[in-house]
């Protein structure tokens, strides 16, 4: 019997298992698959970036081919080139990373100077081998811990060096030059009364800015007369006065140091400078 015949014979036992075979892959297949728990994304797979206004976060880097543009209903789109990165609503945009450094503003902005990776504020790029260069006035809230103060001034031309002065622990001074005219008892006599000091003068300021026991004992006065004569000084604490007094009518030059109202709550001579890098080694 030849395999035609065989297959006569047996078609509809073929046909029957054939569909039995179908049937039986397709109730696998049905078992095995499992709808979505919600509508796609959610659930699934995260959010894809878009073209809503809502703020978008992307995990993880971000590549384009073309460039990133922001911009709003007064930026014409069709005028931003293809390539380019645009932030401020599409104001500024630049075509390159490299158009960042050196960064620089005008007169009163930063100026980065790429090549001795120094910084000038306010002012051109650094001369010289400074590190940071700022021209107008600085503010500064807290302390500022340096080597060496150094005002310069320039005289025809040439640059003189003016060292600051440094004394140990944090006071406060002022000094000027008075004459001794009042005369009483066989001496002669200036009173300092800082209850009737103008307000905002050297002696007003000084006294509002010290802090001194009941005693005044750590109120420093130093007098120095111009030309011979013998000179002294009292406090008259209960009146809030210094008086100078002298033998004769002459001009006297007077310095007073006195601590810093917040002396305190400062940490004594100590420095919380840990950075052995930064200051002056002595031994």
């Amino acid at each position: 019997m030849n395999i035609i015949n065989i297959l006569k014979e047996n078609k509809i036992k073929l046909i029957t298992y054939f569909v039995f075979l179908f049937a039986s892959i397709g109730l696998v297949t049905y078992a095995t698959w499992t709808a979505p728990s919600a509508t796609p994304p959610e659930n699934n797979t995260p959010t894809p970036l878009n073209v809503s206004d809502t703020a978008q976060l992307k995990i993880g880097s971000l590549g384009v081919t073309n460039g990133i543009s922001t911009y709003d209903s007064v930026v014409d789109i069709n005028t931003i080139e293809t390539g380019t990165l645009c932030l401020e609503n599409g104001s500024d945009c630049i075509s390159a990373f490299s158009a960042l450094s050196p960064w620089q503003t005008n007169t009163y902005g930063i100026y980065y100077n790429e090549s001795g990776k120094n910084v000038a504020i306010g002012a051109a790029a650094v001369a010289g081998d400074n590190r940071l260069q700022v021209t107008g006035n600085t503010l500064i809230s807290g302390k500022l811990t340096v080597d060496t103060i150094d005002p310069v001034y320039w005289i025809e031309g040439v640059s003189y060096s003016t060292y600051g002065h440094f004394t140990t622990g944090i006071n406060e001074e002022t000094m000027g030059k008075v004459e001794l005219s009042n005369y009483s008892n066989g001496k002669y006599s200036y009173l300092i009364d800082f209850d009737h000091e103008k307000e905002g003068s050297d002696l007003w300021l000084f006294k509002q800015i010290i802090a001194l026991d009941n005693e005044w004992n750590d109120l420093v006065v130093s007098l120095s007369p111009e030309g011979r004569g013998e000179v002294w000084y009292e406090f008259n604490v209960e009146e809030n006065q210094i008086i100078f007094y002298g033998t004769n009518q002459i001009k006297v030059s007077y310095r007073l140091v006195a601590p810093r109202f917040d002396k305190e709550k400062r940490n004594g001579n100590y420095s919380d400078i840990l950075d052995q890098n930064v200051g002056l080694w002595v031994r």
